[in-house]
């Protein structure tokens, strides 16, 4: 029991880790004006209507990216029930978005976009590792 909740720990962690790594490499590929208070909600606001599709797209990518390895680690560490914890990890993940959406305003095809890689990318993640221990067992 222990082991199944640390995996649902470990693995929003680390899907968080490689959610901030993916939008630091994506604010180096796209990066934001200097000067730039990203303090303040309503700068944020402004600059995302005006930021380049590349750099919105970015941060879907790290969703996704942080989704995967999220589920994947969760099944990974989990005893029993891997696709379930995979899937709960992906559920936080996607309200850490959606709290990340309410609070900056973002375009409705971000919204679209960004909420429906959480779970599916999470399921993937843990069905990798599923399907490695049914053939391995």
């Amino acid at each position: 029991m222990i082991r199944n909740m640390l995996s649902l720990i470990i693995g929003v962690l680390v899907g968080v880790i490689i959610i901030l790594m993916m939008e630091f490499i994506g604010q180096l590929a796209f990066p934001i004006p200097p000067n730039f208070d990203v303090s303040s909600t309503e700068n944020l606001s402004e600059y995302i209507k005006e930021a380049p599709l590349g750099a919105l797209l970015f941060v879907i990518f790290g969703w996704a990216t942080g989704s995967f390895g999220g589920g994947f680690m969760a099944a990974l560490i989990a005893k029993e029930d891997l696709l379930r914890r995979s899937i709960l990890t992906g559920i936080v993940l996607m309200a850490m978005g959606l709290a990340n959406l309410l609070s900056i305003p973002h375009p409705f095809w971000f919204w679209i976009l960004g909420l429906s890689v959480f779970l599916p990318f999470a399921y993937w993640g843990g069905k990798i590792v599923e399907k490695y221990r049914n053939n391995t067992v």
